[in-house]
């Protein structure tokens, strides 16, 4: 509730001179398919262009910022999850999962670059989104694979959900805004990491 509110109170205010010119330069689109070869500007964020040319250009410019705000909530929803889950599945914490998950949410909730981007009409709300939500998903396959490579029996299989909810959200960060790229990176250190601990650790 309290990120809500912080984040559409915030989306009342002016535009932005990005948003402005993300706002006009989508009135040169003639169907979705344009977002990639209509518009060769640096300030294409893919899906948050898409919101503001379906909305049309005399919407009420409160609602180009709607998505975004949205966005922002369901980021502190998945920071919430993230943490607690990260805590509740680590040797010797128990009891503080609810702990984490608060500060985590709290801490997203309320920082200002969080309010400030997931209050106006451009991708960082949704790569930050789609980032968690690629994250939250991503520990659930590595520990598949790993089952894998240490037991002796025959593989279990990748869950297809996990698989296709992990696709998706990668699709729609690189979709949102290129800083997505470093998201993917850091995941994809983070499995390295993962996998070469277990390794070293002969587990």
């Amino acid at each position: 509730t309290v990120a809500g509110y912080l984040r559409w109170r915030c989306a009342l205010g002016e535009f932005w001179l990005d948003e402005v010119w993300t706002w006009d330069i989508c009135q040169q689109m003639t169907w979705p398919g344009g977002l990639f070869y209509q518009l060769r500007e640096e300030n294409n964020h893919y899906l948050n262009t898409l919101w503001i040319w379906l909305l049309g250009r005399e919407a009420w410019w409160g609602w180009y910022r709607l998505l975004p705000v949205l966005c922002g909530v369901g980021a502190v929803v998945l920071a919430w999850r993230l943490a607690g889950s990260r805590v509740a599945h680590s040797p010797g914490t128990e009891g503080s999962s609810d702990l984490a998950a608060g500060i985590a949410s709290g801490l997203t909730a309320t920082s200002y670059l969080m309010i400030h981007f997931s209050s106006e009409a451009r991708g960082y709300a949704y790569a930050v989104l789609f980032a968690a939500w690629a994250f939250s998903v991503l520990p659930s396959l590595v520990d598949t694979q790993l089952q894998n490579l240490q037991s002796g029996q025959s593989p279990t299989p990748v869950p297809g959900r996990l698989l296709l909810w992990f696709t998706l959200a990668c699709c729609g960060g690189f979709l949102s805004q290129p800083v997505f790229l470093t998201c993917y990176g850091a995941m994809g250190i983070w499995v390295f990491l993962k996998l070469r601990r277990t390794v070293d650790s002969g587990h």
